[in-house]
């Protein structure tokens, strides 16, 4: 029981990391977009992937 409370407990940190960056890739990805920064935003989608996974 013990285990699944600690396997719990890293998911929840993950989430919590993954939300973290999500929502820093949200304002770059914003400013790439309005600067027409088609570079950064491929580099952000690349980022973004190996995050989600």
């Amino acid at each position: 029981m013990k285990d699944f409370e600690m396997m719990e407990a890293i998911k929840q940190k993950r989430l919590e990391c993954k939300l973290v960056i999500l929502e820093n890739f949200e304002s770059s990805f914003k400013e790439a977009l309005n600067k027409g920064d088609s570079a950064m935003v491929s580099a952000l989608a690349e980022s973004l992937k190996t995050v989600i996974k």
